[in-house]
């Protein structure tokens, strides 16, 4: 099986680096030609777009619209993606009830079990109030899309807290740890917002 990830979460990349190309800012003939075409293929928004590609064509992304912060930029298109797949094909992710700390990880877990073909996503509240979401299996996870994804996971975290009807909130920055064991078993990434759970909420 191909590392992959859903059309839904490829086309704004795609229409993206389209886009450059159409401005002059990207050359089509630099890109190897299997990213060339991932860009004239037609995906679906149920397609499964090989991992490797996604990541090589957020990079790109990156290091031309990224300047100075491309880790600030890459992150806003995670948060920007979020926003876009709630409103749109996840819809009833955005529209279930609960209380929105631990609804946000709920709600990443099942929209990342749809996104990806790979990786196992967790959901754990901690001690301190704060809420972790770790990534297994994640080797083949690029760094670009892994930073997208923190992105995505504050994006999912806003959507939850809006329908909540807001509430006070304080994040500590996303971080990634390695741990010992197998390769194919990383977990690259742990995002960790620390949102106040409300009394009696399970």
């Amino acid at each position: 099986m191909i590392p992959s990830v859903k059309g839904s979460a490829f086309r704004s990349v795609a229409d993206d680096v389209r886009r450059l190309i159409h401005e002059g800012v990207i050359e089509s003939d630099s890109l190897d030609d299997a990213y060339r075409n991932l860009l004239d293929d037609a995906h679906t928004p149920l397609s499964w777009i090989p991992i490797a590609g996604h990541g090589a064509l957020l990079d790109l992304l990156a290091k031309t619209e990224g300047g100075r912060d491309p880790k600030a930029y890459l992150r806003e298109r995670g948060k920007t993606a979020a926003a876009r797949l709630l409103a749109g094909s996840y819809e009833a992710f955005a529209a279930e009830p609960g209380t929105w700390g631990r609804r946000t990880g709920e709600t990443m877990l099942g929209m990342a079990r749809l996104l990806y073909n790979f990786m196992t996503w967790k959901f754990a509240a901690l001690p301190d109030g704060a809420y972790e979401v770790t990534v297994d299996r994640a080797a083949d996870f690029p760094e670009a899309a892994r930073e997208t994804a923190h992105g995505f996971v504050g994006g999912v975290r806003d959507s939850r807290r809006r329908s909540a009807g807001g509430g006070r909130e304080r994040t500590s920055d996303a971080r990634t740890r390695r741990v010992p064991g197998p390769p194919r078993r990383l977990p690259a990434l742990a995002a960790r917002a620390a949102l106040p759970r409300r009394a009696g909420a399970g």
